[in-house]
């Protein structure tokens, strides 16, 4: 089956892969859209499992507030580089990961990572299709929540 620009621009926009890694996941499928994203998923785990020993030194500390439970959470994720801290996508996952912590109150990193992230994947294998994504290694030091009465200040948007 011919590969289009179309084919390859619809499976990077769902998964958000590099093009070549679209157009390769498209080829080894042969162009069959749901087993190109399964192939893209299991390449990323591989690739995440090769970036795990990689340092990761830099990163963010985020908070969010339930005003509602008046309990707050503060994350610390790490990540290789200062410029892919300041990614969108890695803030939004952190973000994402602070939201299943306040819902779901894991007891530590170990018990959040095996908390469902979606309805298709746990914390841990979202964190390692986000490695794939990012391309840089990201690991989930620690976390707090808090109850009572809060107020949050972040300095340095996060890196200190």
């Amino acid at each position: 089956m011919e590969i289009t620009i179309a084919m390859i621009k619809e499976l990077r926009e769902a998964t958000a892969a590099g093009m070549g890694a679209c157009k390769e996941a498209l080829q080894a499928s042969n162009g069959d859209m749901k087993e190109a994203v399964k192939y893209l998923r299991e390449k990323g785990l591989a690739v995440a499992d090769k970036k795990s020993s990689r340092i990761a030194a830099e990163g963010t500390v985020d908070i969010m507030i339930d005003e509602a439970t008046k309990t707050a959470a503060m994350i610390e994720v790490n990540i290789e580089t200062d410029f892919a801290a300041s990614n969108a996508v890695f803030g939004a996952f952190v973000k994402d990961l602070l939201k299943i912590i306040l819902d779901k109150k894991p007891a530590d990193v170990a018990a959040l990572l095996a908390l469902p992230f979606d309805a298709e994947q746990n914390v841990e294998t979202a964190l390692k299709n986000k490695v794939f994504e990012i391309g840089e290694n990201i690991n989930s030091r620690r976390f707090v929540t808090i109850d009572g009465v809060i107020a949050s200040y972040i300095h340095g948007k996060g890196s200190i």
